[in-house]
């Protein structure tokens, strides 16, 4: 659904001028939030490394305190709207729930391009190839940006641990990655560890 101020200048928060994406996109969406006071680190780990909710989109783990001054979490759970049901369902495989807030939302975003580049990875004489899928949006001031998805890199970790038999930080391979993404990318990208 367009925004009547969708590609026009608006007054930004420092009294400067900025200009709305064209490309922006909007879509319904479903915030589920659980108060969580009732569980260990632990096990509250279980919900955060399930695959398995149906229409997961993202989820977020914030820590709190309650009134009685206990620790606590909120989960917050990003589900697409249809999937709702089945979502609650998976989620109270892991916690007992006795009920939950949900806020029906309307995600505005702009919409990137997603493209695969060929990465070499180079380690100790050793060499690994491997395709990742990237997103690159043009950020306001008009440079391109480019992000790899946490699924490709949760990939990539877990076969250069098994085919180069080596240890390296999620983060510092991320790291290594985004280094070779600034500016123009090209089709076969080589990082080395």
């Amino acid at each position: 659904m367009p925004d009547e101020n969708c590609g026009k200048s608006i007054p930004s928060k420092m009294g400067e001028t900025m200009q709305l994406p064209m490309n922006r996109k909007e879509e319904q969406g479903v915030i589920l939030m659980f108060q969580v006071d009732h569980l260990s680190g632990e096990e509250i780990g279980w919900v955060l490394e399930a695959d398995t909710i149906p229409g997961l989109k993202n989820r977020h783990l914030i820590p709190t305190l309650t009134k009685k001054g206990r620790p606590g979490y909120l989960l917050l759970l990003d589900v697409d709207p249809g999937l709702e049901a089945k979502a609650i369902g998976s989620v109270a495989e892991f916690l007992p729930i006795f009920g939950y807030h949900r806020f029906s939302t309307k995600h505005v975003f702009t919409k990137g391009i997603s493209r695969a580049v060929s990465l070499v990875v180079h380690a100790h004489g050793r060499m690994l190839e491997a395709t990742l899928h990237l997103r690159s949006f043009s950020s306001l001031k008009g440079a391109d940006r480019h992000f790899v998805e946490s699924d490709d890199l949760a990939v990539l970790h877990r076969r250069i641990k098994k085919e180069l038999n080596m240890t390296v930080s999620r983060l510092e391979l991320k790291k290594r990655i985004d280094t070779r993404l600034k500016g123009s990318v090209r089709n076969r990208i080589a990082v080395k560890l």
